[in-house]
């Protein structure tokens, strides 16, 4: 069923078909609640926000994640095994932010709504017995783009700075046409899961103009400097365009001071971590479970 999904969605021209690429994937959803969790509308700066808060016992951390989908499809309720699960390996609360999806809200809706879900999360955390620094970002794909751009952010307006981030191949430098500047652009740019034409298609839905893709919140890896960043933890896919964009990423945050650790998963394509019974999926949570707790990672 799931490769059947991903060979479908891989012969749409997105630009004009992310309504039936909305529906195909909403095939996804959970038909039964797979956890306990808690819906509730957040108030943000940036208006209403959906949000589904995973909890655990005696958990002393919080992780604020961000799906995947191109910025134009997935959902909280499309990824609701994957943050189910991450709460069950990880030991840490999990708050599921569904932010509005392009091209009915280009950049930077998205990202002011999951901004503002992470300032409200930094303001009330005393009521949750945590600290700042237990906050901890996670997104993958355009999810790892909203969380790198969202930390990226905090910083330059000094309204916060996050201590640890989780990034799973995310979509950092947005550039997929034939002059890209990462190898993987060219090297996997078809015969996989994602394609480089595919990502043109979702940068082209998400961005307003091609100014945008020149802003460091659009394309983080644009940033002026990368002092004062979170420690990080990136996790890339062998298979994918995406791979050697997030690679340079983390020596960017490692040159800036941040502690960071990179992992190529083999033999592994773009959205391998969002299919939970995986055994690299599985790997992938360990390896979150180890870093949140500053233990060793492989």
């Amino acid at each position: 069923m799931k490769n059947t999904l991903k060979t479908i969605i891989g012969k749409l021209d997105l630009t004009k078909l992310y309504p039936l690429a909305r529906r195909i994937i909403d095939l996804k959803k959970t038909k039964k609640p797979v956890y306990n969790s808690i819906d509730h509308m957040l108030s943000t700066e940036s208006g209403i926000v959906r949000v589904r808060l995973y909890p655990v016992r005696e958990y002393s951390k919080l992780m604020i994640f961000f799906h995947g989908g191109g910025w134009a499809t997935e959902s909280i309720d499309t990824y609701d095994r994957v943050c189910a699960a991450l709460a069950r390996t990880t030991g840490c609360a999990v708050l599921s932010a569904d932010y509005s999806l392009a091209p009915e809200h280009k950049f930077p809706v998205a990202l002011n709504e999951c901004y503002g879900v992470i300032k409200e999360a930094v303001r009330a955390c005393d009521l949750f017995g945590l600290k700042k620094e237990d906050i901890i970002l996670c997104g993958d794909s355009a999810g790892g783009n909203l969380a790198a751009a969202a930390a990226l952010l905090g910083r330059d307006r000094g309204e916060f700075l996050i201590s640890k981030m989780v990034l799973i191949y995310p979509v950092i430098a947005c550039d997929y046409g034939s002059d890209a500047l990462f190898k993987s652009v060219h090297e996997k740019a078809e015969g996989y899961s994602l394609t480089s034409d595919h990502m043109e298609d979702y940068v082209e839905l998400y961005m307003r103009s091609r100014a945008d893709k020149e802003s460091p919140y659009f394309s983080p890896i644009n940033a002026v400097h990368f002092r004062n960043m979170p420690d990080t933890l990136i996790i890339t896919a062998e298979n994918d365009p995406l791979r050697d964009e997030g690679i340079a990423f983390g020596r960017q945050l490692k040159r800036g001071g941040s502690q960071v650790y990179a992992y190529r998963m083999n033999d592994t394509e773009h959205g391998f971590f969002a299919d939970t019974e995986d055994k690299n999926a599985v790997m992938a949570r360990k390896m979150i479970r180890r870093f949140i707790r500053d233990e060793k990672i492989l």
